[in-house]
């Protein structure tokens, strides 16, 4: 088989990769448009009441791309398929208990089973997938597929049970519930920052905060760590 000039195969593949890209946003509505971003160019709109975003590094050159869409509210989490990737991803995905039910687990087998799906991740507003992408046969149908399930893990991530950190001008701790004092003790966790008062921080060996797993955390600035000395007389 002879090989086609470099010049000309690109060329082939950014007319695959337009032509591709167009198709998306004939299926999402909202204002769809393509996004001619330098280094990750690709397509966004809404879909379902959504925003939707696809991203594909590289452009034309792609091997991947990122599919995103916006939740409401949720905790972060980051899963990556493996030799068994629904049971991983099941046990990366539950948060303080909060395991998903069956419509969700069928979700994530779609996503990391059906449509080859190596990571999935959740944070910042936006839920999102990477996809394997064919760069010379490009199919716009694999990423149209993943938008249901990315929409049932989004609703689940929003129906999601949030804790209370501050309240009426008083800081909650999320562990015992109960207000921390201002002239008293005060630890936040150093990944996401909730504070904790320092024995409930220790009895539950890190941070109790909704989808963190963090277990190391600092006295907060401006906090008396312990009872000051009494004045000397």
């Amino acid at each position: 088989m002879v090989t086609p000039p470099p010049k000309l195969l690109k060329a082939e593949r950014r007319a695959l990769f337009e032509a591709a890209r167009h198709a998306l946003t004939r299926h999402l509505d909202g204002g769809a448009r393509v996004d001619p971003w330098f280094r990750s160019p690709g397509v966004s709109g809404r879909t379902g009441g959504r925003d939707v975003e696809v991203r594909f590094p590289r452009g034309c050159q792609a091997t991947w791309a990122r599919v995103g869409m916006r939740v409401r509210t949720g905790p972060s989490f980051e899963a990556r398929a493996r030799r068994a990737p629904l049971r991983w991803v099941l046990g990366r995905v539950k948060i303080r208990g909060q395991w998903p039910g069956d419509s969700v687990a069928r979700a994530l087998k779609e996503l990391f089973v059906r449509e080859r799906a190596f990571r999935a991740s959740g944070g910042g507003g936006w839920v999102r997938v990477d996809l394997p992408w064919e760069r010379d046969r490009p199919d716009p149908g694999h990423i149209l597929r993943v938008l249901t399930p990315l929409d049932e893990i989004a609703r689940w991530l929003e129906e999601l049970p949030t804790r209370v950190v501050e309240t009426g001008g008083a800081i909650v701790c999320p562990f015992c519930k109960d207000t921390i004092d201002r002239a008293r003790a005060l630890v936040r966790c150093d990944a996401c920052g909730t504070p904790h008062h320092p024995a409930c921080f220790e009895e539950n060996a890190g941070c109790s905060a909704f989808g963190c797993s963090n277990h190391t955390a600092r006295i907060a600035a401006g906090r008396v760590a312990r009872d000051p000395d009494p004045p000397l007389k």
